[in-house]
């Protein structure tokens, strides 16, 4: 019990009193002064990315004008630089040009009708560039040359590297070829401008101002031309995406290894290239953040204050009901009345609903101890059984479970010479195999007492080292118990589905594989998926399907025994064999379901299996097959009600005859039938709705009641002949079950 919750209360109060005023104008204040600030800081970096853009498409029209000069210059034309005593005064007026234009590396001065290649630092053939020349700017040269003499406008090639790990290195030269003379149709000649990468973004750099940001410059085709990525090292793959999502100017948020960024873009209307910086986003907001540091520090402050207020005048109000938390601090560390109280005034009223109140909270959070591990383990089981839980049930059940997974599998153990233990052998094997923890998955264990084996419904966080790990974990208990129980657990695994509605299927897989293989090799775990791809069928329909139809009738699952059905028609139907060899195999599934129908000893559908051999078309065929099915899983599931409720009648007959019994408890009664605790309280509670706890009970008030009023005999011999000890507790039982003491229900039955 909470001793100080009316302090609490008064605490609160006092608190969303002085509150909310502050933090309301608080957030107010905080909204629009950050928000503001922050459009601004935005609108300010987006007016350097503006200028920064409008610098480089000056320096490309710079280039524009080399090119022209070049095309009108008389000592570059082609008559001029063909005399070859003139080749000195050539490169030092294309040096001249190179020198006047920082973007510029190189200039390439090239006429179609020649085959030398005219640069400032002298002319070369071409055969001679591409074995000896310019080897530091990292170009494929034939495809240089090649441009050279096909381009015939103006464009701009980049030559883009990376490290071999998608990552841009940012070192790159291009090239933009000018075809001359300008403007004219048929070009005579090429001036090659080769760009330094880093000089276009280190212009950008200057303009932007932020030395942790990433520069990337596009062409209009979407093509990289140049790259400063020493910064976040972004991956191509991840930019790629980035530029496809976000391709309109402004600015974007996204995150990358965990870290925040700011993703800006501008697009030239002149050269339609785009022009994108990256920017941590705390690097980009720093002044946001000092500005929302400052405010959230003023708030904080205020709330400190606030709540040494509201503290100090709880405390003043607070000391009245002292004396009442008290009197419940008393009444919690001594035992409940057999006898109605009187109730004089309104202390009394007050003392004796919290007396009530505590005695109510105390037998609810028993009840919850004892039914809540029960209430999960049917939830386990009606999965199990394909029986559909609610969707509030299916998420109380992940987080109870601990299951962190998307994927989910059933795993099935049958432990052969488990029925030769003794109750307490079998009572630590199930609890060896209760919780599976390890890592990539969680696992619960659901004990199959009929069947002297274990299933586990597992959830895997990652499916290929999950099934792997899964594997070694079930080998490991299985080499366990049989070393100290002495039983050979054999361990079967089902498919992974992402529904835990699903489990299931993969649950009648994993027995599937069991039982229609029972000698495979103990010392490894079989999943039903891998276990058929060893042999593939070359000519017959897939043995698989035979095991899960085989499977689904004998459980009774008619929705999954139809779907399997329709499967293996769905796969024969486009079999390239012969109508013998497709007749054959229509025949092997209806022996496949006799043989079923043998083993469940369904005599009742000797005239369908009659009808079944006589189809005349494999329409019929399905049809009449659907409906023996159907049948078959009918036969299935109530038989295994007569099972089940053939089990419950004994023991509810066991606990009739014994309940006056003190001695008698639920491990005692799964003692005596061979079972554990924990499948008894299940089972019983599925078939009962009542625990063993509330039935014994029933069956004992029952008897105390009929012992009021047909006898003389005294409470306590009453009390003590139905196997109680404690008067006082079963007297505050009675109470709450019946509404009335036990001597007011004599006085009151007995006239």
């Amino acid at each position: 019990m909470k001793r100080r919750s009316i302090f609490y209360k008064y605490l609160l109060s006092y608190l969303l009193i002085g509150s909310i005023p502050v933090i309301v104008l608080g957030c107010v204040l905080y909204g629009n002064s950050v928000s503001q600030f922050q459009k601004e800081i935005a609108s300010f970096h987006i007016s350097k990315m503006n200028q920064a853009q409008l610098n480089m498409d000056n320096g490309i029209s710079s280039l524009q004008k080399v090119a022209l000069q070049i095309s009108m210059d008389s000592k570059l034309s082609p008559y001029w630089i063909t005399e070859g005593y003139r080749a000195i005064e050539t490169t030092a007026q294309i040096k001249k040009y190179k020198e006047g234009n920082p973007l510029i590396r190189e200039i390439f001065l090239y006429y179609r009708n020649s085959d030398m290649l005219h640069t400032s630092s002298g002319s070369f053939s071409t055969d001679s560039f591409k074995e000896y020349m310019f080897n530091d700017f990292g170009w494929n040269k034939p495809y240089f040359i090649d441009q050279l003499n096909a381009a015939d406008s103006q464009r701009i090639e980049g030559s883009m590297s990376d490290d071999g790990h998608g990552v841009f290195d940012g070192n790159n030269t291009m090239a933009m070829f000018i075809p001359i003379p300008l403007y004219s149709s048929t070009p005579t000649g090429v001036v090659a401008i080769a760009l330094e990468g880093s000089m276009l973004t280190g212009t950008v750099q200057q303009v932007v101002g932020n030395s942790d940001s990433d520069t990337f410059i596009l062409d209009a085709a979407g093509k990289f031309l140049s790259v400063d990525n020493r910064g976040i090292q972004i991956s191509q793959e991840q930019l790629s995406k980035l530029i496809h999502e976000h391709q309109s100017p402004g600015i974007y948020d996204f995150e990358y290894r965990g870290t925040p960024y700011s993703y800006l873009v501008t697009r030239s209307e002149k050269t339609h290239w785009s022009l994108i910086s990256i920017v941590p986003k705390n690097e980009l907001f720093r002044s946001v953040n000092h500005l929302r540091y400052f405010m959230i520090a003023i708030l904080a402050v205020v709330a400190l204050a606030a709540v040494a207020s509201a503290i100090i005048l709880s405390r003043r109000n607070y000391a009245p009901v002292r004396k009442l938390l008290n009197h419940v601090t008393s009444a919690l560390a001594r035992p409940g009345e057999t006898e109605e109280p009187s109730l004089s005034g309104e202390w009394d009223v007050i003392q004796h609903t919290v007396s009530r109140t505590i005695e109510a909270n105390r037998q609810m959070a028993s009840k919850l101890h004892e039914q809540g591990p029960l209430i999960r383990q049917l939830w386990y089981s009606r999965l199990l059984d394909g029986t559909p839980l609610e969707e509030e049930e299916i998420q109380e059940l992940k987080i109870l479970s601990g299951w962190k997974g998307s994927k989910f599998v059933a795993a099935y153990v049958h432990l052969r010479g488990r029925s030769e233990l003794e109750p307490g052998a079998k009572e630590a094997l199930s609890s060896m195999y209760e919780t599976l923890v390890f890592a990539g998955g969680q696992g619960v264990g659901v004990e199959l007492h009929q069947d002297d084996a274990v299933s586990w419904i597992i959830s895997l966080e990652n499916v290929i080292d999950g099934k792997r790990v899964l594997a070694q974990k079930l080998l490991e208990l299985s080499e366990l118990a049989n070393s100290r129980f002495s039983v050979q657990p054999i361990v079967g695994i089902g498919g992974i589905y992402d529904r835990l509605l699903d489990i299931h299927r993969s649950f009648i897989e994993a027995k599937g594989v069991i039982q229609y293989f029972p000698h495979q090799d103990s010392a490894r775990a079989v999943y039903f998926d891998e276990y058929f791809t060893l042999s593939p069928e070359q000519f017959w329909y897939p043995l698989e399907e035979q095991v899960r139809l085989s499977q689904c009738l004998l459980h009774g699952d008619a929705s999954l025994a139809e779907e399997s059905i329709r499967r293996l028609f769905a796969k024969v139907a486009i079999m390239d064999q012969s109508l013998e060899m497709i007749r054959c195999i229509y025949y092997d599934i209806m022996n496949m379901v006799i043989k079923t129908a043998n083993q469940l000893h369904a005599d009742n559908v000797r005239e369908d299996i009659q009808k079944l051999l006589q189809f005349q078309t494999v329409e019929q065929l399905e049809t009449r097959l659907l409906a023996l099915c159907g049948k078959l899983c009918e036969h299935a599931l109530q038989a295994k009600t007569r099972k089940n409720e053939s089990v419950i009648s004994e023991i509810t007959l066991y606990i009739q005859e014994r309940f006056c019994d003190s001695a008698l408890s639920l491990e005692a009664v799964a003692e005596h039938f061979g079972m554990t605790t924990s499948y008894l309280s299940k089972i019983f509670k599925q078939e009962t709705n009542l625990t063993f706890t509330e039935y014994l009970k029933q069956l004992r008030l029952s008897e105390f009641k009929r012992g009021l009023v047909e006898s003389d005999k005294s409470i306590k011999q009453l009390v003590v002949e139905i196997g109680y000890w404690d008067v006082p507790s079963f007297s505050r039982m009675f109470k709450q079950a019946e509404g009335m003491t036990p001597g007011d229900y004599r006085k009151l039955h007995m006239g």
